[in-house]
């Protein structure tokens, strides 16, 4: 059974996804970082970070006072 295209790049997404996830349950992180860190662009993961926020996920943003986003899961917190 030959798997499509289009599955492979699902897969990867999944992947991608759960990595994020996890990345933000251990604390709070920027933007640069996570895209560093899943070697995709920041556009990407701010539509993985509009994704989980859509599935209604706890995704939290603060600014901190340098300005800059960061996100993290905080499960248990509305």
């Amino acid at each position: 059974m030959t798997r499509s295209p289009y599955a492979r790049t699902r897969n990867r997404q999944l992947v991608r996804t759960l990595r994020l996830l996890a990345l933000m349950q251990e604390g709070w992180c920027d933007l640069a970082g996570l895209s560093r860190e899943l070697s995709v662009s920041g556009r990407t993961i701010r539509r993985d970070l509009m994704a989980l926020e859509e599935a209604h996920l706890p995704v939290q943003k603060v600014r901190g006072d340098d300005r800059i986003a960061r996100w993290a899961v905080r499960w248990g917190v509305r």
